[in-house]
């Protein structure tokens, strides 16, 4: 059974209050790194009570993490309810991070590493890389070898 009650939280009043409690910080800080300390809001994973306790999302990078507060442990995350940042967000625009997240590029000795999905599909795209496969076609094949090579292969 779900309980849609209009709560403190998304009346005027409560809103106001929670404004200042996000400028402050008194609800945490997003607990990644490349977000800088940005502050957080509380939200439910549910609007039933007793099944989930509050987490917390981060605007910046619109994740949801459990509270690094030991304060907020014990509440109910129906107590926000599942729109409270989104609520909270509208009410206040000017609070909406205008900085883009920044995601961590994994790097050897200075160098991009890519996913290799993300690399097989960035170089189909790339016409001269159609043109080095096809000239390289003939190399690959095994059956091209030469035939100390080809022995070579079946003994490793």
């Amino acid at each position: 059974m779900s309980y849609h009650v209009i709560s403190y939280h998304v009346m005027s009043c409560g809103l106001r209050k929670a404004k200042t409690m996000y400028k402050t910080g008194l609800f945490g800080h997003c607990p990644r790194v490349l977000c800088d300390r940005h502050p957080v809001l509380p939200v439910g994973l549910d609007s039933s009570p007793c099944r989930e306790c509050v987490r917390m999302y981060c605007p910046l990078c619109k994740e949801v993490f459990l509270p690094s507060k030991s304060s907020l442990n014990g509440v109910d995350g129906c107590f926000y309810g599942t729109s409270f940042p989104q609520m909270f967000l509208m009410t206040f625009p000017s609070l909406v991070p205008k900085a883009d997240v920044r995601h961590y590029q994994a790097t050897v000795y200075g160098f991009n590493i890519y996913d290799p999905e993300e690399r097989a599909e960035e170089l189909s795209r790339n016409p001269n890389y159609a043109m080095f496969v096809q000239s390289t076609e003939g190399l690959v094949d095994p059956s091209n070898a030469p035939p100390h090579r080809r022995l070579m292969d079946t003994l490793y």
